[in-house]
């Protein structure tokens, strides 16, 4: 989960009528009006909404919550160290082909190491991943069994089919990424009205795409008196149907990259 949305709306009609001295009762119209919130989800942001602190937020049944998670983890070793990124390697936030992006990792280091068939070096091979395969960044520091989980949670292995003809199996790279128009014409149709993290699957430029409202209000009071000497932490910026006040706390807008398929 990563922000907890609050909608409210006003302005219902209740009903009843409306009289003047000029003129006979008539029915009261609505107007509604429909306004909204995202919070981010963060202990900081629910102690500044509820009105409590570390000390009283925290609730019994909470509290066994967390045992019973942080139980579970030690149970599943869920903090087993594998070894220590040494930077941050991201989906969507570096285009493919940079060395921050997680997919270079995945093309430049991690198959060549862990494909191929010896016997048949000489040979050329193609290697297919789906993108969609990888579902979260990798973070500066250790590199626990948790986070594989959290990178690739599935379970599913590579098929190995020797002896393709090369002139076919160089097709499937265009066919895969959308080079052949009749194959994915309604894809596209569904590319612009689906969130960038969906769409960036459908499309090859490596243009980067960011939504940067001019008109956000926050509803912390710490947080509207930011005259840019204090960074901005990265987050969501939301610029919807709706208008562009819709963000709790005032983020620097995030650049998206799209990758292949």
């Amino acid at each position: 989960m990563e922000t907890v949305g609050f909608m409210s709306i006003t302005g219902l009609a209740t009903g009843g009528k409306s009289t003047t001295k000029d003129s006979e009762a008539e029915t009261i119209r609505a107007t509604p009006k429909f306004s909204r919130r995202y919070i981010d989800n963060n202990l900081y942001s629910y102690h500044q909404h509820t009105g409590l602190n570390s000390s009283t937020f925290p609730t019994q049944h909470g509290k066994k919550v967390s045992a019973m998670i942080s139980q579970a983890r030690k149970d599943l070793d869920l903090d087993h160290t594998f070894g220590c990124a040494p930077q941050n390697y991201w989906t969507f936030r570096a285009p493919f082909g940079h060395e921050s992006s997680i997919f270079s990792l995945l093309q430049t280091q991690i198959i060549p190491s862990m494909m191929g068939d010896p016997k048949r070096k000489d040979i050329p091979s193609l290697v297919f991943v789906n993108t969609g395969g990888i579902r979260f960044d990798i973070f500066k520091g250790p590199f626990t069994k948790d986070n594989t989980y959290a990178v690739s949670p599935f379970t599913t292995g590579f098929r190995y089919i020797k002896n393709v003809p090369f002139s076919t199996a160089k097709r499937l790279k265009a066919i895969l990424n959308q080079e052949v128009p009749a194959l994915f014409d309604h894809f596209n149709d569904l590319a612009a009205h689906i969130p960038i993290s969906e769409s960036s699957l459908l499309a090859q430029e490596q243009k980067p795409s960011v939504h940067n409202p001019s008109n956000q209000i926050p509803l912390s009071p710490s947080s509207s008196n930011n005259d840019g000497k204090e960074p901005l932490t990265p987050g969501y910026t939301t610029h919807d149907a709706g208008g562009d006040d819709g963000d709790d706390t005032v983020h620097r807008p995030i650049k998206f990259y799209q990758v292949p398929n």
